[in-house]
């Protein structure tokens, strides 16, 4: 949703309910590539969307003091090799959250950044494929926890703010 017919139309559906309280930024491409083209459409993906969205609603979240949750992947804080284009992306997802916080706090508005490991979701099926792994998805986050975090930052009160959070998959107990 990066056109500007796209943006205009969720701008106006939020106009039309009257307030926006929160907002997650939580979706993306992944491909693993060398090609400058796999580069550019992960960038508009993973970072032009977004953010061109949250620009287009930011008014209303400032109106509302309200909360941006960036859902970012651990490449965000450290490059793995092989992912150097992805983890690109999810680099500039991080500095965009930090600059928005540092902007808009002020006018009562909270940012969050979850930092997620491998998630239970079919993109990681599709990389542990590509990786000819098993896939477990019960030894993954689960997507329902990643929703547990983001209501208890919604809940979370005005007294206090959470800027970044860090999930991984649990690791497996040690053999007795």
């Amino acid at each position: 949703m990066t056109g500007a017919a796209g943006l205009d139309a969720i701008r106006s559906l939020v106009l039309q309910r009257g307030r926006l309280d929160v907002l997650v930024l939580g979706s993306g491409i992944y491909e693993r590539s060398a090609s400058p083209d796999a580069l550019m459409r992960q960038f508009i993906a993973n970072v032009h969307g977004p953010y061109s969205l949250l620009q287009a609603v930011l008014p209303e979240l400032i109106a509302s003091e309200g909360l941006v949750i960036f859902i970012n992947s651990t490449q965000g804080l450290a490059a793995s090799p092989g992912v150097g284009q992805y983890a690109a992306t999810q680099h500039a997802m991080r500095a965009l959250a930090d600059s928005t916080r540092a902007e808009v706090n002020s006018l009562g508005v909270r940012v969050t950044t979850i930092f997620l490991g491998r998630t239970a979701t079919a993109r990681q099926a599709a990389i542990f494929a590509m990786e000819q792994r098993p896939y477990t998805p019960e030894r993954l986050i689960q997507p329902k926890d990643v929703a547990a975090v983001a209501v208890g930052l919604v809940t979370l009160p005005r007294t206090s703010e959470v800027m970044e959070i860090r999930m991984r998959p649990r690791l497996p107990p040690l053999p007795s």
